[in-house]
């Protein structure tokens, strides 16, 4: 065990990015994959595809965004548990990095909302699916 590292990365906001990549991200993405799978079965009706397409890229894109620079953040070094970095200096010159994690994420939950629009119009589309 390198006791130099893990306290590098314990107690920083690479562990954040770790948890929440393998437990939340990928839950979610399971979900996505099931309700695209199975919604076409359940109510008869086909998905639009370019509009599913959409949806997947942006998610996965902006997941791998979100996730990457938290833990470039925490290989740097700064803590989690603060809710400020007014007296923490190394965290200001991250602040480009926070700022492509902030449009990252209103990017993924904007495409978010892509999912009652597919299904609205799948709905209402007339067309049976091919099996």
């Amino acid at each position: 065990q390198n006791t130099s590292l893990d306290l590098q990365l314990h107690d920083t906001y690479f562990v954040i990015a770790q948890s929440h990549i393998l437990i939340l991200c990928l839950s979610i993405l399971g979900f996505f994959a099931a309700f695209y799978y199975f919604f076409p079965r359940i109510f008869g009706r086909p998905l639009n595809e370019g509009i599913g397409k959409i949806h997947f890229y942006i998610t996965v894109i902006g997941i791998i965004v979100i996730y990457i620079l938290i833990q470039y953040i925490g290989i740097l070094g700064v803590p989690r548990r603060y809710y400020r970095f007014d007296n923490y200096n190394p965290a200001a010159r991250l602040e480009i990095a926070n700022q492509w994690i902030a449009i990252a994420t209103i990017l993924v939950f904007l495409a978010q909302l892509l999912i009652p629009v597919v299904v609205v119009y799948s709905l209402l589309k007339k067309k049976k699916p091919q099996y």
